[in-house]
Order: C-alpha cells, then sequence, then structure tokens
C-alpha cells in the first residue's frame, strides 16, 4: 500500500506544471529535455503544432523562460499573432535581462502591426512583410560612388601615362626646360589623383560588399512565410517555409 500511493505522488508530480521559480526534480528535467528534442525535430520539418505542444509540455515540467521564446516563435510561423505576442511578452517578463529583449521587442510591434491583415477572412491571402531595410539602398549607395571613382582612377592613370609620352616625346624633340617641367608636374598630379581614388573606390567597393552581404544574411535569417489562409486558433494549420530558430 505504501509503495501503491509512493508510484501515485511521483505520477502526479510529473503530470502537474511545475511551479514558477521552483527547480524542477532532475527526472522531470530529464523529461522535459526530450520533450525539447522531440519539438527541435518537429520543428526542423516544419511540422510546428506538433514543435508547440512538445515545447508546451516541457515548459510545463522545467519553466525556463527559453522554451516561452520557442513556444513564441512556434505561433509566430503558424500567424497565431496574439499567441506568439502573449508569449514573447512572458518570455520578456520572466527574463528581463535578456540579450535579445531588444530584438524580441521590435519582433512583437512588428507582429502588432500585422495584427488586422491576420484577421481578415478565411479566403483572403496572407504574406508576412519585413520592415524596410536600410542596409540594400545604403550598400548600392557606396557600389555607385566606388565605382565611379575606380573608373575615375582608370582615367587619371589614362592621362598620367598619356603625360609621360608626352615628355618622353619632348626630350626628343628638345623642348624647353620649362615646357618639360609643365608636362611632368601635371603627369604628377594625375598619378597622385589616379592613386586617391583608386584607393577611395576600392574602400568604398568593400565596403558595399560587406553591406550587401550583411543584408543578404538577414533577409536569409527572416525568412517569408505565405499562408493560404489566416490561422487564429491555436490548432490551426498553415502552410509555411521552415524559419531559422
Amino acid at each position: 500500500m505504501t509503495r501503491l500511493a509512493a508510484l501515485l505522488a511521483w505520477a502526479l508530480l510529473l503530470a502537474a506544471p511545475a511551479r514558477a521559480g521552483a527547480e524542477p526534480d532532475p527526472a522531470a528535467r530529464a523529461a522535459a529535455r526530450r520533450l525539447i528534442e522531440q519539438a527541435e525535430a518537429h520543428y526542423r520539418v516544419s511540422d510546428y503544432p506538433a514543435a508547440l505542444a512538445s515545447y508546451r509540455a516541457a515548459h510545463r515540467l522545467d519553466p525556463r523562460p527559453d522554451l516561452l521564446f520557442n513556444i513564441a516563435r512556434c505561433h509566430e510561423v503558424m500567424a497565431q499573432l496574439d499567441e506568439a505576442i502573449r508569449a514573447y511578452e512572458r518570455y520578456l517578463e520572466e527574463k528581463p535581462q535578456a540579450e535579445d529583449a531588444a530584438l524580441v521587442r521590435a519582433r512583437i510591434e512588428r507582429l502588432r502591426s500585422r495584427q488586422p491583415a491576420s484577421r481578415l477572412g478565411p479566403t483572403a491571402p496572407v504574406t508576412t512583410s519585413r520592415a524596410p531595410s536600410w542596409q540594400a539602398p545604403t550598400g548600392w549607395a557606396l557600389l555607385g560612388v566606388g565605382g565611379a571613382s575606380l573608373v575615375a582612377g582608370l582615367i587619371c592613370g589614362g592621362l598620367a601615362r598619356a603625360k609621360a609620352n608626352e615628355f618622353e616625346d619632348g626630350v626628343k624633340a628638345n623642348r624647353t626646360y620649362a615646357a618639360l617641367s609643365e608636362v611632368d608636374q601635371a603627369g604628377r598630379r594625375y598619378q597622385t589623383a589616379q592613386i586617391a581614388t583608386l584607393v577611395v573606390g576600392g574602400v568604398l567597393a568593400g565596403a558595399a560588399a560587406g553591406v550587401l552581404i550583411w543584408d543578404r544574411r538577414e533577409r536569409l535569417a527572416r525568412p517569408r512565410v505565405a499562408w493560404l489562409a489566416p490561422l487564429l486558433g491555436e490548432g490551426g494549420i498553415g502552410l509555411g517555409a521552415a524559419g531559422r530558430f
């Protein structure tokens, strides 16, 4: 009888949600870890409802704030915007000093801006959107200026060579020292301008490449997800591209 009572108490402990702030026992933590692994496997194959269920079960056993972030991401990719916002807000409440707190707040604002679109009729298509990025326009502008500077450098280089040839021809033609000196100084000015414009053009082109690569990585890190219909309930199922976690 004592053994039966102990088994019942153990089963109730595993089935009940862990209290906030309480340290879960090793068995509950191990079970939560297995559920997290299952959730990650479901998420990788875009089975978001199953991933959400596993993350929630893990959070009941081991109520860590990081699991709230994962729960919010599942709601977000399923276009369950209200639930995603609430989960993100709980994450910030329980982990106010999180390193990604600013990014999470920005994500909440983006979700709020999409809320009216998510409540359209069942046949209305909804597509997620990104805020305009400053990197791409800046990168292309830098690339344009850098390219123009490189072209100017090539032109200055051609003029410098032309002056060098003119100087040699002047020496052969016994031109005066003053005339040769003027040609030489002009060639040096073109040569200096060539070096300066090539250096500036190279630096700007390199900076443009860096900014454009940065923009490309951000675009890949924030995939667009298109849905055939808005999903408002917890059990809704949508068609979505897998995102990075």
